[in-house]
């Protein structure tokens, strides 16, 4: 579980660098009936972020306990 926690939260923090280096290239691109859906790096690196911090709080505070 510790790799998982610390590999979201590397990739994370390489998605959120790699959205501000190259900021039009997006994550998801989806067109359905002439209409964009477009998700950059960013987005999906804050989630991503969220998330692995959410579990690595939760593993402090298992490990205090």
């Amino acid at each position: 579980m510790k790799w998982f926690i610390y590999t979201l939260l590397i990739s994370g923090f390489g998605l959120l660098t790699y959205g501000f280096i190259y900021p039009t290239e997006y994550f998801l691109h989806i067109y359905i009936h002439n209409t964009s859906y477009m998700i950059s790096y960013v987005y999906f690196a804050l989630i991503v972020l969220i998330i692995g911090s959410t579990f690595y709080i939760g593993k402090i505070k298992n490990k205090q306990n």
